[in-house]
């Protein structure tokens, strides 16, 4: 066991107020579900995104978007009935009246800073400091025809609420990362709101118990509100087996895995895909709709994301490791590059009915 890990188990997550939100987070993942009632909430996944982690053949990276990290809680589906749905889901319901419903409540934490964490000054032309504290209220919506419709509205806080400066000295104690000097050049406070939608059918695929299963699996999102407003379209192709439920997404920011099946035996498979958003607005690079921020940079319109990695599944537990290479996302006039990024997304999902 590295020194790393040794102080984070014996006594890191304790001095801090962030590793005593991790810590019921394993607690709340394996411990064993009663019953299988839908009207009662539960763990459902936790995600980490993180530009420290081990990337094949390539040099770690601390910069842009660097870490991201959401906890989810879900209840059983909800099939033809109303019976017990949360309110926001009401009209979901009298939409799609056969869908399975998968309601979902999050809490998720996003930093992103300058490739330069050390430097303390303002840092024109470089990605400004920001930090996004939210909650998420959404479900995944399953049709008869192998589609999924994801959908939810976050609200949450940016600025020194949103936590970014210890959250990020968190991470950086358990990895033995530089110090980041620059947040008192964030940006500032504000409340957010925003919408999210994202669409999947799995359009090919096929089973074969004695060789492999694969599919193929487009999609179509949006998002609108006051983070992020964009539009795009991907796709992800899957080969292994015990192929079941939807693509993994990392926390981008909305898309997410909803596991449904109890599988008796070890489903293991890889992916790859891509897709590319036209951008219209990014608070995180942009700034505030309300007031003028002092460092801001000009948004890339197109972004591209190219992704893989491997998901391995037994009985409720999925755990997933994936790759992310984005494109650059603002107009860089500083840096010994041109901003393309690279990040880590883990994850660990339970799933039940």
């Amino acid at each position: 066991m590295s020194r790393t890990m040794r102080r984070f188990l014996s006594g890191g997550m304790a001095r801090r107020p962030f590793g005593n939100a991790l810590a019921p987070v394993l607690l709340l993942a394996l411990a064993p579900v009663h019953g299988q009632e839908a009207d009662r909430w539960r763990f459902r996944q936790f995600q980490l995104d993180n530009d420290y982690f081990p990337v094949p053949y390539t040099t770690p990276e601390d910069r842009f978007y660097t870490n991201g990290m959401r906890v989810s809680l879900g209840r059983g589906v909800f099939e033809p009935d109303t019976d017990g749905l949360p309110f926001w889901l009401r009209r979901v319901r009298k939409a799609c009246a056969g869908c399975s419903i998968f309601p979902n409540f999050s809490i998720g934490h996003q930093i992103y800073t300058p490739e330069d964490v050390g430097n303390s000054d303002p840092q024109p032309g470089e990605r400004p400091w920001a930090a996004w504290l939210y909650a998420g209220f959404g479900a995944a919506v399953d049709t008869a025809d192998r589609a999924r419709h994801d959908i939810e509205v976050q609200i949450g806080v940016t600025g020194d609420l949103a936590g970014g400066e210890p959250g990020q000295r968190f991470w950086h104690d358990i990895a033995n990362g530089p110090e980041a000097l620059g947040w008192d050049n964030q940006l500032g406070p504000d409340l957010g709101i925003n919408g999210y939608y994202n669409f999947q059918r799995i359009l090919w695929s096929a089973e074969d118990e004695e060789v492999v299963d694969w599919d193929f699996v487009p999609s179509v999102k949006a998002a609108a509100g006051t983070m992020m407003t964009y539009a795009g379209v991907g796709g992800t192709v899957r080969i292994g087996r015990g192929i079941r439920d939807f693509p993994y997404s990392p926390i981008r920011p909305s898309e997410r895995s909803v596991s449904v099946d109890v599988l008796p035996n070890l489903a293991i498979y890889g992916f790859i895909g891509a897709d590319i958003r036209a951008v219209a607005y990014n608070y995180f690079l942009e700034g505030s709709l309300f007031r003028d921020e002092p460092v801001t940079v000009e948004p890339e319109r197109y972004v591209w994301d190219f992704h893989f990695g491997v998901t391995a599944r037994f009985r409720r537990y999925n755990i997933t490791y994936a790759v992310v290479r984005r494109s650059e996302e603002f107009e860089r006039t500083v840096g010994n590059d041109s901003g393309i990024h690279t990040f880590t997304s883990v994850s660990l999902t339970v799933g039940f009915r």
